[in-house]
């Protein structure tokens, strides 16, 4: 059969090809999208672990710490959220009394602790290594950071509480 220079259209394999493009674009957007969702909360949970390091050591400027405890609502009153970007609640445990051990660990000190996922984790940790005296992400005590991030990574779970502390300057 012959065609005519006036046909126009296209034909279903075209048709084909083209959806098939614009499905392979759509996932790929929506995969960086959700990407870039992720690396803004990690930064932001980054920036407000900082902020509340910040806010405990500026409290307590000239003023008793306490030996032990939750001093959440302390700060909870200086309108610092205390919500991680996750959804999840953010709670700071108080130690004032020596802990047996040596060097900055008989100092006063204080833990932000999180419900974080393995990935955020690692995440969270190797980024706040340098401000941290410590990280434990099985109990509320310290852990050194001799070992460095490796040494904690592995004890990483699933929606696991990781404590990050601090020292009180």
């Amino acid at each position: 059969m012959k065609q005519n220079k006036n046909d126009f259209g296209r034909s279903m394999v075209e048709m084909i090809l083209y959806l098939a493009l614009v499905i392979i674009i759509t996932t790929g957007s929506i995969k960086l999208y959700g990407e870039s969702v992720e690396k803004t909360k990690r930064i932001n949970a980054e920036t407000q672990i900082r902020d509340i390091a910040k806010q405990v050591n500026m409290l307590y400027i000239g003023r008793p710490f306490p030996q032990n405890g939750d001093i959440s609502e302390k700060i909870k009153d200086k309108d610092i959220n205390l919500t991680d970007p996750w959804g999840e609640p953010i709670t700071i445990t108080a130690k004032n009394s020596p802990t047996g051990g040596t060097g900055i660990f008989v100092l006063p000190y204080f833990g932000i602790k999180m419900k974080l996922s393995k990935a955020h984790c690692v995440l969270l940790a190797s980024a706040l290594e340098a401000d941290t005296i410590g990280i434990n992400v099985k109990s509320n005590s310290i852990t050194g950071l001799s070992e460095g991030v490796d040494a904690y990574s592995k004890d990483c779970q699933d929606n696991h509480d990781v404590y990050f502390w601090f020292k009180k300057e």
